[in-house]
C-alpha cells in the first residue's frame, strides 16, 4: 500500500512539474518578438522641458477646454541639430521641430510595445520675451 501511494505521489509530482514547465514555456512563447516595424514622425511645438536624455514638447493647446497636448521624447544618443550649435541652447519656451522615429514591436502574444527617440532638432524660434514691468507700490504716481 505504501508503494501506492508514493507512486501516486510521484505521477502527481511529475504532472505539476510538467505543466509548471509547460506554462512557463507558453509564456515565454507569448514574448517572443514577431515583427518590427519603424516609422518617421515629425512634430513641432512649444519646448516645456529639456534635458541631454529627452525633450517635451506643448504640440497643441485646447484653449476652450484648458487642455495641453505634450510629446516627451528621449532623444538619440546621434541627435542632429539644425540651426543650433548644440543642445544647451534650447531653452523652455523655444518653439522647435522634432523629427523622431518611432518604433514598434510586435509580440506573439498580441501585445505592442512602442518607443520614440528623437533624431533632429529643427530650432524654429526662440520664446516670446515677456517685457519687465515696473512695480507700483501704494499711492506712488498718483
Amino acid at each position: 500500500m505504501k508503494m501506492r501511494v508514493s507512486g501516486i505521489r510521484g505521477v502527481v509530482f511529475v504532472t505539476i512539474l510538467v505543466l509548471t514547465l509547460a506554462g512557463i514555456v507558453s509564456a515565454e512563447e507569448k514574448n517572443v518578438k514577431i515583427k518590427t516595424s519603424k516609422v518617421t514622425g515629425q512634430i513641432q511645438g512649444e519646448v516645456s522641458a529639456i534635458d541631454k536624455h529627452y525633450i517635451a514638447i506643448v504640440y497643441r493647446r485646447d484653449l476652450e477646454k484648458g487642455a495641453e497636448y505634450e510629446i516627451l521624447l528621449p532623444i538619440d544618443k546621434d541627435l542632429k541639430l539644425v540651426h543650433l550649435g548644440s543642445l544647451a541652447e534650447i531653452k523652455v519656451g523655444d518653439t522647435v521641430s522634432v523629427q523622431f522615429d518611432e518604433i514598434t514591436d510586435e509580440y506573439k502574444s498580441g501585445e505592442n510595445k512602442k518607443t520614440r527617440k528623437g533624431k533632429t532638432i529643427s530650432f524654429v524660434r526662440s520664446a516670446p520675451k515677456i517685457p519687465e514691468t515696473e512695480t507700483l507700490s501704494s499711492g506712488e504716481g498718483l
